[in-house]
This record gives structure tokens, sequence and C-alpha cells, in this order.
């Protein structure tokens, strides 16, 4: 869902105690739904700091997936995975010690993180020395850490998978998130956060959607679940803060196959020569490229005179990258036979972006939106 907005694609009237009715669509009944949530969280925080100065929240990672697609290890839980969790105020430090370069971090000024499937060469020396605090895996590909916090905003955290069979290589970082906002509370009221490490080829993706590891689990991510290709939708628009937003033309999207996003990094990065980080802070944003690079092994598809673009894909994993002048934003995404998926790309002055959204997210969009105007 985009931070930008959220808009409406069915509506429920329920009928008050008092004979009224209130509608309201099903977007609303989950913002509700959410606000509770944090209701509650907030409710069960100020509790917990009541009686001390510190909460503490269970971190629970799980790894799995495929580490080298030539060997003969199948696919399932991976065991012996280390994972560095970086707080956001270390992350500018954690860089310049794992690269052993700090020209391209500038202190405090921000901080980055690389895109999804770009790995790090470094050392383990290095790495280890980093400012991080590390737990790995157990033989059943899973480990629980707690961290203690006295706010939310102290849950802001960089994670990133060392590759379990080369230690002087980072497999892959997510990107710079609040745990806090992971959160959930069980029965007892105590702060839990599950992430997943899911690992293809050679390289790492962090998630807290638990929606590919069920799949695994429900052994469909593998074998599949029958035949026929999926539809991705993406629409574009520039969001400001006085004037209404503008759906955008001739905006670029990169899909790229899993077994490609290698060559795709290597390609974008001129085989090392630019290193791959995105900036946020003080309007620093993407990874400046060529336009003339732009192609193979990636499908360029382009948003058309209603600023929305389409495209078929067979079932497996992508990567959904922002382009233009810079790659902005990617997305990694596994695509389910005979779904349908929405995406919507995003600029502002805060910086751009690319999110996924809930089907039926562009119809109601459009219908609600019929006085926005267009730009090329």
């Amino acid at each position: 869902m985009s931070v930008f907005g959220k808009w409406s694609l069915k509506v429920w009237c329920l009928l008050g105690l008092l004979g009224g009715v209130a509608c309201m669509d099903e977007y609303g009944i989950a913002n509700l739904e959410e606000q509770s949530e944090a209701n509650d969280k907030g409710t069960v925080l100020s509790a917990a700091l009541s009686e001390s100065d510190e909460a503490e929240v269970t971190v629970r990672f799980v790894a799995f997936g495929d580490v080298d697609k030539g060997d003969d290890v199948p696919f399932g839980m991976v065991p012996d995975v280390r994972i560095a969790a970086i707080k956001k105020d270390d992350i500018s430090d954690w860089w310049a010690t794992v690269t052993g370069d700090s020209s391209d971090v500038n202190g405090d000024l921000r901080v980055s993180y690389i895109p999804p499937g770009v790995q790090v060469v470094s050392s383990f020396e290095r790495i280890s020395g980093a400012p991080a605090f590390f737990v790995t895996t157990g033989l059943g590909g899973v480990v629980e850490t707690t961290f203690a916090f006295s706010h939310p905003a102290e849950l802001g955290y960089m994670f990133c998978v060392i590759s379990p069979v080369d230690r002087n290589l980072l497999a892959g970082c997510g990107g710079i998130r609040n745990v806090w906002d992971d959160i959930v509370l069980d029965d007892d009221d105590n702060f839990n956060v599950t992430l997943y490490a899911y690992l293809s080829d050679g390289r790492a993706y962090i998630e807290s959607d638990s929606g590919r590891y069920q799949r695994f689990f429900d052994s469909t991510l593998i074998s599949g679940d029958g035949s026929g290709a999926a539809t991705v939708t993406f629409v574009s628009i520039s969001y400001a803060d006085i004037e209404p937003p503008m759906f955008n033309r001739n905006s670029l999207v990169a899909v790229i196959k899993d077994d490609d996003i290698g060559d795709w990094w290597r390609k974008i990065s001129n085989d090392g020569e630019h290193p791959l980080f995105l900036y946020t802070g003080y309007n620093e944003w993407g990874i400046d490229i060529d336009s003339e690079i732009l192609g193979p092994p990636a499908r360029i598809v382009t948003t058309g005179y209603d600023a929305i673009a389409e495209v078929e894909l067979e079932p497996g994993d992508y990567l959904f990258c922002g382009v233009g002048g810079t790659v902005y934003d990617c997305d990694y995404e596994y695509i389910a036979v005979s779904q349908n998926y929405e995406y919507e790309i995003f600029s502002s002055e805060l910086g751009t972006g690319i999110a996924k959204e809930r089907t039926g997210y562009i119809e109601r969009l459009l219908k609600e939106a019929k006085e926005w105007e267009f730009q090329d």
C-alpha cells in the first residue's frame, strides 16, 4: 500500500445500533484494523515502559531457499546463515568498514542501502569488525534474539545476510526499516517480529511478508500450482504538497527474471565501476545510470497515454525496478500463476519509489482521480 494514499475497492455498509448506516470500503476497514493494532501496541508499550526503562522485542529470523542451484543441496531451510542487524545511526560506519572506503558515505548526512539482489564483496574481518549485532541460524534455519528499546524510533535497522558459503560476501541486505512496523502481539502481550531471509542462487533477500515462506511451506513455491501467466500492472503518479497529484506517462520499469538479476546489476554498475548504493536523505536518491544501457537482460516496460503499463509474466521470482536517469527503487516479488499484481510508481519531494498495491487499486484510483492531469 502506498504511503501517499489508500483507495477503496468495494463499499461495505455497516448498520448502526441506532438505525443509521455508515458506509466504509474494505481499505477503510483495513485502515481501522491497522490503527487498532497500532493503538494496542502503543498501549502495551506504555504499560511495559511504566514498569521498566526498556521494553523488549523478540525477533525471529527464518532462512530458507536454495543457496546454490548448481549443488546437490535441495531447496529448503538453510542453517548456518549469519545475519547482521545494523542500527540506522550506524549504517554509514557499517558501509565504510565493510567496503574499506568511506568516500561514498558522507558521515551521518545520509544513510545508504543496496537494492535487492546486489552482493558486496568484503572480508570476514571487515564484516566482523563493522558496527552490527550478529546472529546465526541453527540446524532448522531459524534463530531468535531480543532487542531492547525505550522508544519505537530506536528500532530502525538494516539487516544484511552474509553468504553461508563465502564468509567474505554479503549475499544481500534489506532496506532501512523500523522493526516496530512489523511487530505483532502474542497472547501474553509480548512484542514479536518474524523476518524471512530468502536465499536464491547466492543472493539473499530480507522480507517481513510471510507469503513466499508460506508458499514454500505449502509446497507451491517450487512445484507451482498450474499453468498460465500472471498479469502485472503499473501506474505512475507524482505527488505534491499543495497541487493535486498527476499521472505520469512514459515512466519506465525494468522487469528482470531471477536468473538474470546478477547480470543486470553487473551491467548497471559497469562491472563494478559504480557502487550500487541507494541513498536516502538530502535529496540523494537512486543509482545514476546511462539510459542507453537499459535493455536485456531486463525487459523495459513504459507507462502509456493513460499512465499505465501492463505485462504478462510466467510464474517465478522477479525484480521490478523504477528506472530513468537512475535506478531509484526496486521490489523483489514472487509472481504466482494466473494472478493479478498491481504496483504504483510514485514520486514526490520526499523521494521516489515503487510500491505493491492490492488487486483493484488501479481501477478504483482511476475512478477517484478523474480530475487529475497527465504529464509526459
